[in-house]
């Protein structure tokens, strides 16, 4: 991070996330609705910031690649939980499903990360330095996964015809864009470009998917009709005659 680019990418980054987190903070304030994604955002703009200080003060490679390595685990662990709570807002309670929805789900995550594994293993990082290389494979399981179960989400929602929420669907599609860069990133680091281009593509394409979050956060969805008094008897009454209608029949 010498580079005046590599520089400007890490601050806009930061800048940018805690940006969307005030925005996360905005939104939840009149209903929780996101808790564990404004978890996520809160997260992980605090431990950019502090990688970006630890880099300055003491330009020890190993060292700030321990403590990335370390706010990556629990990155993932949050993104993870993020990815359920889209899950409960966007295919609602178990009962409103066909049965042993969840668990065909399920299955087929647990078929899908097996040849994350693999992918990461015959695609290693070639690298001259072993530790750089490590860091890089242990990017390309954690994204190749999280993207995996993404992807897999929104195409098993639209196999069920679940539709989508305007902002579920945009916070879903960040995810997608910035894992599955990273994964790109981190299979070709070392293979057809070099680590700092690899580095920068997956900066720049997190940086898409801020602004996508940030869209999805500042649109106001449609306000839900709510039914007065009399509109509930006139439709008790409706279905009053219907009944009677057809037990007449």
């Amino acid at each position: 991070m010498n580079l005046s680019l590599d520089w400007f990418l890490w601050l806009s980054i930061a800048l940018a996330e805690i940006v969307v987190f005030i925005q996360a903070i905005a939104r939840n304030s009149s209903r929780v609705e996101f808790r564990r994604f404004t978890e996520y955002l809160g997260f992980s703009a605090t431990s950019r910031v502090f990688l970006i200080i630890l880099w300055a003060v003491t330009h020890n490679f190993r060292l700030y690649g321990i403590f990335g390595q370390a706010a990556s685990a629990v990155t993932v662990l949050m993104i993870g939980a993020a990815i359920i709570e889209i899950w409960q807002r966007v295919f609602g309670p178990a009962r409103a499903l066909p049965p042993k929805t969840a668990m065909k789900f399920l299955i087929a995550l647990c078929a899908a990360y097996p040849a994350c594994f693999l992918l990461a293993q015959l695609c290693r990082a070639r690298t001259g330095n072993a530790f750089a290389a490590s860091l890089w494979t242990i990017e390309l399981i954690i994204t190749s996964i999280a993207a995996t179960t993404v992807l897999m989400l929104v195409s098993y929602s639209r196999k069920l015809n679940i539709t989508w929420r305007p902002i579920h669907e945009r916070i879903a599609m960040g995810f997608a864009i910035s894992l599955s860069a990273s994964a790109f990133a981190a299979l070709a680091a070392g293979r057809l470009v070099g680590m700092l281009t690899a580095q920068r593509f997956s900066q720049i394409a997190y940086i898409v998917a801020l602004g996508v979050w940030g869209w999805a956060l500042s649109t106001r969805d449609v306000p839900e009709e709510k039914l007065d008094i009399g509109t509930l008897r006139t439709l008790w009454h409706d279905m009053n005659e219907t009944q009677a209608e057809l037990t007449v029949r």
